[in-house]
């Protein structure tokens, strides 16, 4: 399912995005496409909410521009 939106949608096939999706998505394949789906309306939602807390006042806390690796 995320290969498909991936490739269909071109500007969703970054790194980051697919990093917030897949950080958000726990509890299966519901939770995903429905996350692909707010990713495919405006991908910063995904990031604004994988990456930080706080929506009154955003505070970035992850960052997933940098692999998993790096953010250890």
């Amino acid at each position: 399912m995320l290969n498909d939106y991936l490739t269909k949608e071109a500007y969703l096939n970054t790194d980051r995005i697919t990093r917030c999706i897949i950080y958000l998505t726990k509890n299966g394949t519901a939770q995903l496409k429905k996350n692909l789906e707010a990713a495919q309306k405006d991908p910063r939602d995904i990031m604004l909410w994988a990456e930080y807390e706080n929506r009154d006042h955003p505070t970035r806390v992850r960052d997933f521009d940098k692999t998993f690796k790096e953010n250890e």
